[in-house]
This record gives structure tokens, sequence and C-alpha cells, in this order.
């Protein structure tokens, strides 16, 4: 009587398989409000080289981060020079942004003309 529980046990240890249905027949018609266009396509992507684009996208950055040290240089020697604001409060203000720019422009810089030189 002790090798019932045990058969019971391994019943209940066993997945639960689903039953298998044939397929319909005009499976193949399915969806017929589907355009023949918007059917999925084979990409052959053998071809494909990522490296132009990404290139692109690097000297881009590089180039606005670049701008945009200039424009913040600019815009500080203009401000000293057309406004009456303390040279203090300038610089203050320089501090805060001049750091992070030149930080963003050298790591864009040497990651772009690093990647250039290996190729």
């Amino acid at each position: 009587m002790a090798l019932e529980p045990d058969r019971e046990g391994s019943k209940r240890d066993t997945p639960v398989r689903p039953k298998l249905t044939q397929p319909a027949e005009d499976f193949d018609q399915w969806p017929h409000a589907v355009a023949p266009s918007a059917k999925p396509q084979h990409i052959d992507q053998e071809g494909y080289d990522p490296r132009p684009h990404e290139d692109q996208a690097r000297r881009n950055i590089a180039y606005w981060l670049i701008g945009l040290l200039t424009l913040i240089c600019l815009a500080t020697f203009m401000t000293l020079w057309f406004t009456r604001i303390p040279v203090e409060d300038v610089m203050k203000i320089v501090q805060i942004l001049l750091g992070p720019v030149i930080a963003l422009v050298s790591a864009a810089t040497g990651f772009y003309y690093g990647t250039k030189s290996k190729n």
C-alpha cells in the first residue's frame, strides 16, 4: 500500500502536455485582410557595414561639442566686454559650465580620432 502514494506522486510530477491539433487547411490563405506587401520580407544583412554610420555619428558629436565649447567661450568674452556684470560673477558661471564641457569635448574628440587612426 505504500507503493500507491509513490505512484500518485510520480504522476503529479510529470508535466501535462497539450494535445496537438491539426492546422487548418486554409492557413496559408489567412488573414485575408493583409495585403501582400505587408508580409514580412527576408532581410539580407550580409553586406551591411555599420562603420560609416558610426564614424558619421562620432564626427557629428565631436563637431557639436567643439561648437558648444566655442559658443561658451565667445559668450563669456562678449558678456565681459559688453555688460557691466562683475568679473567674479561671470567667472563663477564659466567655472560651472566650462569644466564638464571640456571633459566631454576631450573625451569625444579623443574617441573619434582614436578610432579613426585604427582604421
